[in-house]
Protein backbone atom coordinates (compact mmCIF):
# COMPACT_ATOMS: atom_id res chain seq x y z
CA UNK A 1 0.00 0.00 0.00
CA UNK A 2 1.32 3.19 -1.26
CA UNK A 3 1.39 6.32 1.38
CA UNK A 4 -0.26 9.28 -0.53
CA UNK A 5 -0.20 12.69 0.64
CA UNK A 6 -4.02 12.40 0.18
CA UNK A 7 -4.61 9.79 2.28
CA UNK A 8 -2.83 11.22 4.93
CA UNK A 9 -5.17 14.53 4.50
CA UNK A 10 -7.89 12.50 4.32
CA UNK A 11 -6.71 10.14 7.53
CA UNK A 12 -6.42 13.70 9.45
CA UNK A 13 -9.32 15.07 8.45
CA UNK A 14 -11.31 11.96 10.01
CA UNK A 15 -8.94 12.38 13.36
CA UNK A 16 -9.91 15.99 13.35
CA UNK A 17 -14.27 15.20 12.92
CA UNK A 18 -13.71 12.40 15.56
CA UNK A 19 -12.41 14.66 18.30
CA UNK A 20 -15.18 17.52 17.23
CA UNK A 21 -17.69 15.03 17.35
CA UNK A 22 -16.66 13.70 20.82
CA UNK A 23 -16.43 17.22 22.45
CA UNK A 24 -19.14 18.79 21.16
CA UNK A 25 -21.87 15.74 21.46
CA UNK A 26 -20.40 12.78 23.90
CA UNK A 27 -18.40 14.52 26.30
CA UNK A 28 -20.78 18.17 26.26
CA UNK A 29 -24.31 15.51 27.09
CA UNK A 30 -22.41 13.87 30.18
CA UNK A 31 -21.52 16.88 32.04
CA UNK A 32 -24.71 18.48 31.17
CA UNK A 33 -27.08 18.99 34.28
CA UNK A 34 -29.91 17.56 33.21
CA UNK A 35 -32.44 20.14 32.85
CA UNK A 36 -30.47 21.33 30.05
CA UNK A 37 -30.13 18.28 28.50
CA UNK A 38 -33.98 18.70 26.45
CA UNK A 39 -32.27 21.76 25.32
CA UNK A 40 -28.92 19.75 23.98
CA UNK A 41 -31.32 17.22 22.21
CA UNK A 42 -32.80 20.62 20.48
CA UNK A 43 -29.85 22.01 19.57
CA UNK A 44 -28.83 18.56 17.49
CA UNK A 45 -27.48 16.51 19.82
CA UNK A 46 -28.51 13.61 19.99
CA UNK A 47 -26.11 11.58 23.06
CA UNK A 48 -28.31 14.16 25.27
CA UNK A 49 -31.87 12.17 24.95
CA UNK A 50 -29.63 8.93 25.37
CA UNK A 51 -27.91 10.57 28.53
CA UNK A 52 -31.34 12.03 29.69
CA UNK A 53 -33.26 8.51 29.68
CA UNK A 54 -30.51 7.48 31.66
CA UNK A 55 -30.05 9.94 34.70
CA UNK A 56 -32.43 8.60 37.40
CA UNK A 57 -35.85 10.64 38.18
CA UNK A 58 -35.45 13.76 40.44
CA UNK A 59 -38.99 14.87 41.38
CA UNK A 60 -37.69 17.97 41.83
CA UNK A 61 -37.26 18.46 37.80
CA UNK A 62 -40.90 17.57 37.66
CA UNK A 63 -42.15 21.15 37.24
CA UNK A 64 -39.57 22.23 34.87
CA UNK A 65 -40.13 18.78 32.79
CA UNK A 66 -43.99 19.24 32.58
CA UNK A 67 -43.64 23.26 31.38
CA UNK A 68 -41.22 21.96 28.70
CA UNK A 69 -43.54 18.84 27.41
CA UNK A 70 -46.40 21.20 27.44
CA UNK A 71 -45.53 24.82 26.47
CA UNK A 72 -42.24 24.94 24.07
CA UNK A 73 -42.49 25.45 20.36
CA UNK A 74 -39.98 22.91 20.15
CA UNK A 75 -40.88 19.73 19.54
CA UNK A 76 -37.43 18.15 20.26
CA UNK A 77 -37.90 19.81 23.61
CA UNK A 78 -41.22 18.59 24.20
CA UNK A 79 -40.18 14.79 23.25
CA UNK A 80 -36.94 14.84 25.20
CA UNK A 81 -39.26 15.56 28.31
CA UNK A 82 -41.87 13.31 28.05
CA UNK A 83 -39.20 10.82 28.18
CA UNK A 84 -37.57 12.09 31.52
CA UNK A 85 -41.16 12.14 32.91
CA UNK A 86 -42.46 8.74 32.05
CA UNK A 87 -39.77 7.86 35.41
CA UNK A 88 -41.88 9.99 37.23
CA UNK A 89 -44.16 9.29 40.16
CA UNK A 90 -46.15 12.91 40.28
CA UNK A 91 -49.77 12.46 39.52
CA UNK A 92 -49.68 15.93 37.72
CA UNK A 93 -47.41 14.95 35.16
CA UNK A 94 -50.18 12.22 33.89
CA UNK A 95 -52.33 15.30 32.26
CA UNK A 96 -48.96 16.53 30.40
CA UNK A 97 -48.83 12.95 29.24
CA UNK A 98 -52.21 12.49 27.94
CA UNK A 99 -51.81 16.15 26.09
CA UNK A 100 -48.81 14.93 24.12
CA UNK A 101 -50.91 12.15 23.00
CA UNK A 102 -52.43 14.25 20.83
CA UNK A 103 -49.13 16.84 19.79
CA UNK A 104 -49.48 17.39 16.02
CA UNK A 105 -44.96 16.26 15.74
CA UNK A 106 -44.87 12.48 15.53
CA UNK A 107 -41.84 12.05 17.83
CA UNK A 108 -43.95 13.77 20.76
CA UNK A 109 -46.57 10.82 20.57
CA UNK A 110 -44.20 8.71 20.39
CA UNK A 111 -42.60 9.82 23.60
CA UNK A 112 -45.74 10.12 25.08
CA UNK A 113 -47.03 6.68 24.44
CA UNK A 114 -43.82 5.26 25.72
CA UNK A 115 -44.34 7.07 29.35
CA UNK A 116 -47.89 6.69 29.23
CA UNK A 117 -47.02 2.35 28.65
CA UNK A 118 -44.12 2.76 31.54
CA UNK A 119 -46.67 4.33 34.04
CA UNK A 120 -49.43 1.87 32.93
CA UNK A 121 -51.87 4.75 32.53
CA UNK A 122 -55.23 3.20 32.23
CA UNK A 123 -56.61 6.84 31.52
CA UNK A 124 -54.91 7.29 28.66
CA UNK A 125 -56.42 3.85 26.72
CA UNK A 126 -58.70 5.25 24.76
CA UNK A 127 -56.78 8.40 23.43
CA UNK A 128 -54.34 5.72 22.66
CA UNK A 129 -56.24 3.28 20.94
CA UNK A 130 -57.05 5.96 17.68
CA UNK A 131 -53.13 5.90 17.63
CA UNK A 132 -53.17 2.65 16.43
CA UNK A 133 -54.46 3.94 13.36
CA UNK A 134 -52.09 6.48 12.81
CA UNK A 135 -50.65 7.91 10.00
CA UNK A 136 -46.61 7.44 11.23
CA UNK A 137 -45.41 3.90 11.32
CA UNK A 138 -43.49 4.61 14.34
CA UNK A 139 -46.71 6.08 16.41
CA UNK A 140 -48.46 2.93 15.54
CA UNK A 141 -45.60 0.89 17.23
CA UNK A 142 -45.43 3.01 19.87
CA UNK A 143 -48.89 2.67 20.25
CA UNK A 144 -49.55 -0.92 19.82
CA UNK A 145 -46.24 -1.25 22.87
CA UNK A 146 -47.61 1.13 24.96
CA UNK A 147 -51.34 -0.84 24.68
CA UNK A 148 -49.63 -3.70 25.48
CA UNK A 149 -47.81 -2.60 28.33
CA UNK A 150 -51.16 -0.87 30.32
CA UNK A 151 -53.57 -3.81 29.66
CA UNK A 152 -51.13 -6.48 29.31
CA UNK A 153 -52.49 -8.28 26.17
CA UNK A 154 -49.29 -8.81 24.08
CA UNK A 155 -51.46 -9.28 20.45
CA UNK A 156 -51.16 -7.06 17.17
CA UNK A 157 -54.86 -5.67 16.70
CA UNK A 158 -56.48 -2.96 15.00
CA UNK A 159 -58.05 0.20 16.28
CA UNK A 160 -61.68 -1.96 16.15
CA UNK A 161 -60.39 -4.72 18.02
CA UNK A 162 -58.87 -2.69 20.39
CA UNK A 163 -62.14 -1.16 21.31
CA UNK A 164 -63.56 -4.08 21.36
CA UNK A 165 -60.70 -5.68 23.68
CA UNK A 166 -60.83 -2.16 26.04
CA UNK A 167 -64.62 -2.96 26.11
CA UNK A 168 -64.57 -6.32 27.51
CA UNK A 169 -62.08 -5.29 29.93
CA UNK A 170 -63.96 -2.40 31.47
CA UNK A 171 -67.41 -4.29 31.66
CA UNK A 172 -65.85 -7.23 33.71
Amino acid sequence: MVITWKKIVFFLVLIAVAVWAYFHYFAAAGKGETIELPKLYAKGNPVALRELKNRPYESQYSATFRTMAGDTENARVREAALYYLAKGTEPAEEGVIMSALNDPEAPVRIAACDAAGKRKMRQAVEVIIPLVDDDDMAVKGAARTALGKITGIDKYMGRSEWEEQWSLMNNK
